[in-house]
């Protein structure tokens, strides 16, 4: 889950901070990355929107974590998950 062991996750983002004051170029195949999640969300059954508001919101818990600024608690990260569930797959 969400509030286990970030299994190294938030050093990896110090390493991101430091890589990009290095050398912006060596993030280059994480933005590839991003430019594909795009692609992606833009082809969802979903819709763009939807596919938007899903996925860059578990981003943001995401980066929340890594940067060590996660101020929710286990059961607001379930609530979240749920609710973002809910908005990707409405028939379920």
């Amino acid at each position: 889950s969400f509030s286990e062991n970030d299994g190294g996750s938030r050093s990896w983002g110090s390493s991101l901070f430091a890589v990009h004051s290095f050398d912006p170029k060596l993030l280059e195949p994480l933005a590839e990355w991003y430019r594909h999640l795009a692609e992606r969300m833009r082809s969802s059954p979903a819709g763009f929107e939807t596919a938007a508001v899903v996925i860059l919101a578990l981003e943001g818990l995401f980066y929340l974590k890594i940067f060590d600024l996660d101020v929710l608690t286990p059961q607001e990260h379930e609530r979240i998950i749920a609710r973002l569930l809910a908005l990707a797959d409405p028939g379920h």
